[in-house]
């Protein structure tokens, strides 16, 4: 205890303390006897907080006025009274390392906690993402060819994203960027900016570009044309090493926002939407395989940067068709022979090409290649699958920019392409991480209906 304070008056002076802070106005012996549970009279707290003012702990601003306090006694409040607070923030930072990976009992753990300690009933609820607000948008140049896209949601929930570019815009157009978006969108949530859009007149729209090539387009119509009969099941992986491996600065991908699931996933995500619609439910499994990464290239050969988020996802998709896909996204895997996209049907299985790229032939295997020996003939293809040509012209590279050009195609028609694909895409990821972290399935709110 500091000089003349017993423990009485250092609770008394706490509850004045605190009175004030949420007040503003001077606190009096009543307040304090009414609002504390010190259990003691008005005269006893009086004669405390005499001797409180004897000691310039607090002062009487005015003749019949209640109390504030001193710089004296903002000085000892943040010195030792806020000890107990270190304490607390302690005690829960230990407790969520030692405990175990159940993310769901540690949550009940520290709600239990903070009701002790506060004395107000906790609820504690994991961040729905797709509904939050934007709060902050913060354009970055990264390098030559790479924007970073910080975007702070309400809850103080941070998303990364890298952006490649043709050309890094310069720090005045960024600026003006950075204005602009914070400007236009601030405060609002994904539906809202929706909902500004249209009654502005304009067009929302997202695409992934990658699926405007020939490849995804091809296997869309082979898939219409019935080649592997009625589509049952889907198994679709994006396994790699990791960014380290390529980036010259992949801590971005790294922190929390980042990982597989939001760098490589929405790729394979947007192709099995578009390719088969909505997805219902998601359950899911996440594992963080490393807990630092090297980096491999440029002049920060051998840096380690550390881990911040889930870098394996395993994910089981409930389509609303009825269909279901398995699909592991991954940083911690050296090489893999899984398919990058396979769908499977009653009659037939189609390898897909990588969903990442634009161009790539696809692969059929017919059910009856697998009947033939059964009924006394021969798999002219000796059971392998058989390479089908892309029906529509590979632009290469240049197939980057075509969700713009779909875009510009759709207002030159006065056609409305809105963002229900995005926002479906980023349900479903959310939803993912939800699941990972409670360890329970997750029922999709939004739902995506192509436009004939």
């Amino acid at each position: 205890m500091s000089e003349g304070l017993d423990e009485r008056k250092t609770k008394i002076l706490h509850a004045i303390i605190q009175t004030y802070l949420e007040t503003g106005e001077p606190v009096g012996s009543r307040t304090i006897a009414k609002a504390s549970d010190l259990n003691l009279s008005s005269a006893t707290i009086r004669n405390e907080m005499s001797d409180l003012e004897e000691l310039g702990y607090i002062v009487q601003p005015h003749t019949s006025a209640g109390r504030i306090p001193s710089d004296k006694g903002y000085r000892f409040y943040v010195d030792h009274l806020m000890e107990e607070k270190d304490h607390e923030i302690s005690d829960m930072k230990e407790f969520v390392i030692e405990k175990t990976e159940r993310m769901e009992f540690v949550l009940k753990q520290i709600a239990k906690m903070l009701a002790v300690n506060t004395n107000y009933a906790t609820v504690v609820s994991a961040p729905q993402t797709h509904h939050g607000k934007v709060k902050f948008i913060q354009l970055s140049a990264v390098d030559d060819s790479q924007v970073l896209a910080t975007i702070m949601l309400d809850g103080n929930i941070v998303k990364n994203k890298i952006i490649h570019t043709s050309e890094t815009p310069n720090q005045e157009t960024m600026l003006k960027l950075n204005i602009l978006l914070n400007g236009s969108l601030n405060g609002l949530a994904l539906e809202e900016i929706k909902e500004l859009a249209r009654k502005k007149g304009l067009a929302v729209g997202c695409a992934p570009d990658t699926f405007l090539g020939s490849s995804l387009s091809t296997c869309k119509k082979l898939i219409n044309d019935g080649w592997i009969g009625k589509p049952l099941y889907v198994n679709a992986n994006m396994m790699s090493a990791g960014v380290e491996t390529w980036h010259p600065r992949p801590e971005a991908f790294y922190e929390e926002g980042g990982g597989p699931l939001y760098d490589m996933a929405p790729y394979y995500l947007s192709a099995l939407v578009k390719l088969f619609g909505s997805v219902r439910k998601v359950y899911a499994n996440a594992k963080k395989g490393f807990a630092e990464r090297t980096v491999y290239t440029s002049e920060r050969f051998g840096c380690k940067i550390p881990v911040e988020t889930p870098t394996h996802f395993a994910v089981i998709a409930d389509l609303k068709n009825g269909m279901l896909a398995n699909m592991n996204f991954s940083f911690d895997i050296s090489k893999s022979t899984m398919p990058h996209m396979e769908i499977y049907g009653t009659d037939g299985t189609l390898e897909a090409p990588d969903p990442n790229m634009t161009g790539g032939v696809p692969k059929v295997y017919r059910r009856e290649q697998m009947l033939a020996e059964c009924f006394g003939g021969q798999d002219l293809n000796d059971g392998g699958f058989c390479t089908l040509p892309e029906l529509y012209q590979d632009v290469g590279n240049f197939v980057r920019g075509a969700g713009v050009v779909d875009l510009v195609h759709k207002l030159d028609n006065n056609e409305k392409e809105d963002a229900q694909l995005a926002v479906h895409v980023v349900d479903i990821i959310t939803s993912i991480i939800k699941s990972a972290e409670t360890g329970i399935p997750q029922v999709l709110e939004t739902e995506y209906e192509e436009r004939k």
